[in-house]
């Protein structure tokens, strides 16, 4: 299981890349959970984060749980994974 923390620019930008990897130019929310090329996922849309000082951290927060390896995760998902050494919202 890889889990993934992904930045997007904005809403709009994470909803583009749904509807690339569902093939749905329909897809006005991102899912929470599937399966994508034979691997199940989940997905929890955080949205805007806020640091210790209640300032608005850059990007729209999207964390996943991919049950397959890091070499398969999409390549449409790549240019948005972030490796933060603490994560501010991890699963529970």
């Amino acid at each position: 299981m890889t889990p993934l923390y992904l930045v997007f620019p904005d809403q709009a930008a994470a909803l583009a890349v749904a509807r690339v990897l569902s093939g749905n130019p329909d897809v006005e929310a991102l899912p929470t959970d599937g399966r994508l090329g034979g691997v199940y996922y989940n997905i929890a849309e955080i949205g805007v984060l806020y640091d210790d000082q209640g300032a608005a951290l850059p990007g729209w927060h999207v964390n996943g749980l991919w049950r397959g390896t890091t070499d398969n995760v999409p390549d449409a998902l790549r240019p948005f994974m972030t490796f933060p050494a603490t994560p501010r919202v991890v699963w529970g």
